[in-house]
This record gives C-alpha cells, structure tokens and sequence, in this order.
C-alpha cells in the first residue's frame, strides 16, 4: 500500500483547507467558485465545447471498475487514490513536451493573495501537467526569468485527491478547495504573460492564450471536473463542469476521455500558442524577463496561512521549519499598465534581494 503519512509540516500547511471558512478566504483573494445557477462568459462555454465534446473519444483498452467498486464499499485510503490518478495520468502524456510534478509546493510568490486579507496555502498539487523547461529555447528560458520557477511551466491541469475511508480528514470539499487555490496560481503566471504582451502591443498574442486551467477533485470513488477562468488580473472564477462515479464503467469512461481531451488541448493547441507569445515578446526587444504580479505578497517562503514560520524544501525533498524572517510587502495594483509594468518590476528586484535570488 502507498504510504499516506505527510511530514507534520506538510500536513499543517493542509489544514486550513478543511476548514468551512477557508472558501470565505479564497474569495477575500479574489477566488471564488461560479453559482450553480451562473453560466460562464460565452467565450470560455466555447473553449469547454471545444475541449469537451459531447461526444468524448473513446480510450481503448476494457476500464475495470471491480477496484473502484470495492473502494466504494469499504473506503479508501488517500494514498491509493493518488496512485490510481498519478498511473492513469502519467501514461499519457508525451514526455518530450509536458511534464508530470506530483507532490511539489508550488512558487509562492505566484500565489495570488491580495495584501491586507488572510494569506491562502500555498498549494502542494498532488498532480500537476505543465510544460517541460527544455520546450523552450535559451533566449525564451532567458525570457522567462523567474516568472515560473515551478517545474512544469505554465501548467494546465491540477488534481488534487483525498480517500474516502474512516480515517480521512476533508473529503471533496477540501480537494476543491486545494484545486482552487492551485488553479488561481497557475492562471495567474499565465495573466502575467498576458499582461506583458498587452503592453507591448501584441494584442493578437495575448488573446490567443485561452484563460483556463482544468481541475480534478477526487476522494477515490467520485471525481469532479472544473474549469477556473479570469476576466482580469486579480479575478479567479471556477467553473463546475461535471461530475463522475468511478465505479460506474460509463462515467469513468468519460472521465477518461475528458481527461485525454484536455491533455491533447494542451499539448497541441495551449503550448504552441504560449511559445508564440514569447516568441513575439522576443521579436518585440523585451529584455530582463517578465516582470511578477505587484498583486502577489509573501517573499518566496512556503508559508502557511497563518504562521510565522515557513517551510523550506532541502535537496532530499523533506521540509525544515524556520523563522520566516523579514516580510516584502507589496506595491498596490495600479490600474495603468506602464506603472504597473514599472512596479512589477521594482517589486521583482525587491523580493530577489530579499530572498538571495
């Protein structure tokens, strides 16, 4: 059996989620979750018919559900679900081109939260689909900068997975409210990006790249997919797509496809756009990178919400626990872009001395 236990300072970071108060939290940043009875702007109800059709393609191969039903009867521990979502996902992907993470604190700095509300986790996905850095060449690695320092770039797909067994704190509300977070910090590297061609006048580029991360929440015998979206910097909406009973051979079937149809999204449409983009910021003479969010606080710590200590990764992959030292605080949003670009980057060059980068 796949081992569950997290470190105690991992686990702590994952706390908050549970808490019925922590979408409130999400939502005082800018994050929250679009009403049962709201549609989405048109333009992203395309997009999710264009990705997911009525009519999914079918994944070959027979789907036994004899596992997922025994799972339904007695439970199921987090760490087999993990299992299960991380073998399906990874065998799909085309390695030369996307990268698989499991289980990697994400960049908080990218973590959208607005100064002056309480700060949201920064996400730990278990699984997220990105690009791999070798897809783009050294003058766009160049490009980039710090802009990504996750290890998949601009990533697409997050999934975030609990058991349903006695033992499990959480449950799908709290998958939900991790994939949310998670998905917010992905857009939001992608709203930057978005930003910076806007204000260098390549406004053809900028629309190109579609304004959607795709999110799976499941607790091993059922699994819900989202669609979070932006209309602005700063603005984070998920979408709830559809639901799903793995023990059900039809509905997991269709998960399967859904799941297909958005990694070939975003591998054939989604990765040739964002290269595009940065080609043409290239073309442009921008230089010194893409400047960070000025919305974005923290100073590159893996801090939890509450708590003056972070959380620091070692190169053996455990966590040690420190104080959190002296915090950067934020330039305000601006309205203006050239002011704003201005102050991204005095803010960038602010948390670099800060942190050692």
């Amino acid at each position: 059996m796949v081992s569950t236990r997290l470190p105690n300072v991992a686990r702590a970071a994952k706390d908050g989620v549970r808490d019925k108060a922590y979408r409130q939290r999400l939502q005082s940043n800018g994050i929250t979750m679009l009403d049962a009875y709201d549609k989405p702007p048109q333009r992203i109800r395309d997009l999710l018919k264009d990705v997911l059709p009525a009519k999914p393609i079918k994944i070959t191969g027979d789907i036994d559900t004899a596992e997922t039903r025994a799972m339904a009867i007695s439970g199921v521990d987090e760490g087999i679900v993990k299992y299960l979502f991380q073998s399906l996902i990874r065998d799909r992907i085309d390695r030369s081109r996307l990268k698989f993470v499991g289980n990697k604190l994400l960049d908080s700095l990218r973590v959208p939260n607005i100064p002056g509300q309480d700060r949201i986790s920064t996400p730990n996905p278990d699984v997220y689909l990105g690009y791999r850095h070798e897809r783009f060449d050294n003058e766009l690695q160049g490009l980039l900068g710090d802009h990504d320092r996750n290890l998949a770039k601009f990533a697409f797909l997050d999934v975030e997975l609990k058991g349903d067994a006695e033992s499990t704190l959480g449950g799908l509300w709290a998958a939900t409210n991790q994939c949310m977070g998670g998905a917010a910090t992905f857009l939001n590297i992608q709203n930057r990006l978005q930003s910076t061609l806007h204000e260098n006048s390549l406004i053809k580029e900028a629309e190109a790249l579609e304004p959607v991360i795709f999110s799976v929440a499941s607790n091993g015998t059922e699994a819900r997919l989202f669609a979070t979206y932006s209309e602005g910097e700063g603005n984070f909406t998920m979408h709830f797509i559809k639901g799903f009973l793995l023990y059900d051979e039809s509905s997991r079937a269709t998960l399967d496809a859904y799941i297909q149809h958005i990694i070939d999204w975003g591998t054939n449409t989604r990765l040739p756009a964002i290269i595009s983009a940065l080609q043409a910021l290239r073309e442009s003479g921008v230089r010194g990178g893409i400047p960070a969010s000025p919305t974005i606080s923290g100073n590159g710590e893996n801090e939890d919400p509450d708590s003056s200590k972070i959380d620091q990764e070692m190169p053996d992959g455990s966590l040690v626990r420190s104080n959190a030292g002296t915090q950067v605080v934020p330039e305000p949003r601006q309205t203006r872009s050239k002011k704003r670009a201005a102050e991204s980057q005095q803010g960038t060059s602010k948390r670099r001395k800060a942190t050692g980068v």
